[in-house]
This record gives structure tokens, sequence and C-alpha cells, in this order.
């Protein structure tokens, strides 16, 4: 049998020069995984936020469905009983009851003041218009 050539993949020892250029390219691939990881824990933390906001959305939109309600502004008006000393709140939407209140004593000193200078200021006379 003749003497036959086989390849083998075996350890050999490097040069100076190799291990340089491999220091070279090993320093320059750690710096690129660095940013790399960087920019994904930037992007990780965007994502998250984006997420959060989402899920935000859609427990208040969840709680809306769920209630059949939302919390909107309303115009409400104040109706005062100086007789009972009482006010009360009443939506003007459905014309329902918000809350009682006591009557505070400014409220009723503007009142008062109010009433009497109604009394006090003479009564208009209109003209009625001329017939032809």
């Amino acid at each position: 049998m003749k003497d036959e050539m086989v390849t083998r993949s075996l350890d050999v020892n490097l040069t100076h020069e190799e291990v340089a250029a491999y220091s070279k390219t090993l320093a320059i691939e750690i710096d690129n995984a660095n940013a790399l990881e960087a920019e994904a824990k930037r992007t990780a933390a965007t994502y998250k936020e984006s997420l959060k906001e989402k899920k935000d959305e859609i427990n208040l939109l969840a709680g809306k469905v769920r209630g059949e309600k939302e919390r909107r502004d309303v115009s409400c008006r104040w109706d005062f009983n100086f007789n009972a000393n009482t006010k009360k709140l009443i939506r003007q939407d459905t014309f329902d009851l918000v809350e009682t209140r006591v009557i505070e004593p400014s409220e009723r000193q503007a009142y008062l003041q109010l009433t009497a200078e109604n009394e006090e200021a003479p009564e208009e006379v209109v003209a009625e218009p001329e017939q032809e």
C-alpha cells in the first residue's frame, strides 16, 4: 500500500502576527456585540413602554364597556330653597339630583341683598306702541 495523504483538522500554534490580528478582530467584535446589546435594551424599553400604553388603553376601554358608562362633564344647576335652607344640584341632561347641601351664609346674604335691591328699584314703565 502506498502512502496515502489525508487532511485532518488539528491544533496549530499561531504566529505572533496571527495572534495580534485575531486580538484586533476580537476587540472590534466585542464592541459590536456591546452596541447590539445596548440597542436591544433600548428597543425593548421602547416596546415595553408602548405595550404598557396599549394595556392602559385596553383597561380603560374594558372598564367603560363593563360598566356601560364613563365620566364626562355634565351641565348642572343649583336650585335654592331658602325656606328649607338647602340647595340642590340638578343634572341638566337627565334632571336627576346630584347632591343636596346647606345654603352657605354668604349665599343667603347675596340673595337678601339682591331681593332688597329689587324691592327698592322702581318699576319700569313700558310705553305701549301707538296705534294708527
